[in-house]
């Protein structure tokens, strides 16, 4: 065998240099390939990210209106109620604010980012309110209740409070938010 060997010596450096050349040819086929399957899921990837971007903006646009026009629905509720000494039957007949717009707008607050502190803020004012409205509601009308010293003066630093933190909120959220969703 080893006569052999040494008598074909070229041919079989020929064949073993062939199969060399089929295997880098192979190699490198699969290579490119992987290299092109590489390419289009760093494409794909790419796509993907810039589609949740998107929505992430679009939902973002979304809570803007959302929070800008809740903010404004209830600046105007506040803008209602009667100051600076509420009345029994006006407090006990407030229902223009809820605790459900309460907790929607901390969370619209929250979806937008930037304004959890002014919802805070607003939330606390808007609670001592309801509070009191919750209060009148539960008294009997016909045994003359009126809110004490400290309530009125409670609730009329709670809606000026709300009231500057709602018109401040207002003046910070984008404008373009309503346009883009109208359209």
């Amino acid at each position: 065998m080893i006569d052999w060997l040494g008598n074909h010596a070229p041919a079989v450096q020929a064949l073993a240099s062939l199969a060399m050349l089929a295997t880098t040819v192979v190699l490198a086929a699969l290579t490119a390939r992987y290299v092109g399957l590489t390419r289009k899921l760093a494409q794909s990837t790419a796509e993907q990210v810039a589609l949740e971007r998107d929505a992430a903006n679009e939902e973002r646009k979304q809570a803007t209106h959302a929070l800008r026009s809740l903010a404004s629905r209830l600046h105007a509720a506040l803008q209602e109620m009667t100051p600076p000494v509420p009345t029994h039957r006006a407090l006990a007949r407030f229902s223009l604010i809820t605790e459900d717009d309460i907790g929607t707008l901390e969370v619209l607050a929250q979806r937008v980012g930037g304004h959890q502190m002014k919802a805070a803020i607003i939330a606390v004012a808007l609670r001592g309110i309801l509070g009191l409205c919750l209060e009148a509601a539960a008294a009997d009308e016909n045994r003359g209740w009126a809110p004490t010293g400290m309530e009125t003066r409670g609730y009329a630093i709670s809606r000026e409070k709300a009231l500057a933190e709602l018109q401040s909120l207002l003046d910070a959220l984008p404008m373009t938010a309503e346009r883009d969703a109208a359209r």
